[in-house]
């Protein structure tokens, strides 16, 4: 017959087992280092183990009688078909160890291809930000946050919020999809590093030495627009020239593109009112501010916008 306790003997049988469960814990988490993280074992019976580098992953452990249970959770859901019973408290610490290390290397490929799904099929036809932590993402690491947009530069204005309080984030797109390989465009950017990006070729600068922003934030822009107009028009036919202008504030500078010998014209206003969010404003003469969180889409942009000079 099994006996059913009470309320109070419940509590007391909570309360005995609490010094073995710490001391359970305590040699877990000494096993286990600084990657893991628990709660509970004291007054809450229940230990949660929590794997830092993947909070998709963690494991609940319970009393059960005089013994101990472990399960391992993916997204809170428990692996009730690999659950360990009947553990004993003085062979707790060696056996769980063994249990969560397994248990991760299992999962963690799995985890990963989940992931990558996740990735593609958020980025197909749209733009994908995914952010890390603070500290470098480890294999399989989950996102803290994710989202997706239609549009690439409110993407982008959302990466940027991210990468510029020091978090890791992951930039994906469909631009250069491609279904027979099932390819797309990604690219994962350091703490700050969306700020000194600005390239209309190549969006990440992976050494910070050799760029002088903020010397001069438009030093860059220029190479790009150099290199623009190299490749798309006639260096004899069309000149570009650039004018920095000395204000306290923000960074500006004039543009002039002029067309068979100056014949035909048009005129830029640019400005980096804040050098570390790298937001580009340009105003045609006579026309109104537009805003860039790109190279590659302002180039885009200033394309169609000349078109009429030839």
């Amino acid at each position: 017959m099994i006996k059913l306790l009470n309320e109070d003997e419940q509590f007391d049988e909570a309360y005995a087992q609490s010094p073995q469960m710490m001391t359970v814990r305590n040699q877990l988490m000494n096993k286990l280092g600084a990657d893991f993280s628990a709660v509970g074992g004291s007054m809450n019976p229940k230990i949660l183990i929590q794997y830092k580098q993947n909070p998709k992953i963690d494991f609940e452990i319970t009393p059960n009688g005089k013994n101990l249970d472990i399960v391992g959770r993916i997204d809170k859901v428990p692996d009730t078909m690999h659950k360990k019973r009947g553990i004993a408290y003085m062979r707790a610490g060696n056996i769980i160890y063994d249990y969560i290390m397994d248990f991760i290397e299992d999962n963690e490929e799995r985890i990963e291809e989940t992931m990558k799904l996740e990735i593609r099929e958020s980025a197909k036809e749209e733009y994908f930000v995914g952010v890390w932590g603070k500290d470098k993402p480890k294999y399989d690491q989950a996102y803290i946050e994710t989202r997706t947009f239609s549009n690439r530069q409110d993407a982008w204005e959302f990466a940027l919020k991210w990468n510029l309080k020091g978090y890791y984030v992951n930039f994906a797109s469909d631009e250069e999809y491609d279904d027979e390989d099932g390819e797309y465009s990604e690219c994962t950017y350091k703490p700050y590093e969306m700020k000194r990006t600005f390239n209309a070729f190549n969006e990440a600068f992976e050494d910070s030495e050799n760029f002088s922003y903020i010397d001069d934030p438009f030093s860059e822009l220029k190479k790009a627009l150099n290199d623009y107009f190299n490749e798309f028009h006639d260096p004899v036919h069309t000149k570009v020239y650039y004018k920095n202008l000395n204000y306290d504030d923000i960074w500006a500078m004039d543009m002039k593109v002029s067309a068979y010998d100056g014949t035909s014209e048009k005129t830029y206003s640019l400005e980096f009112r804040d050098a570390y969010d790298g937001i580009l404003y340009v105003r045609p003469q006579n026309g109104s501010w537009e805003k860039f969180y790109d190279f590659k889409s302002f180039i885009d942009w200033l394309d169609e916008d000349i078109e009429g000079l030839f």
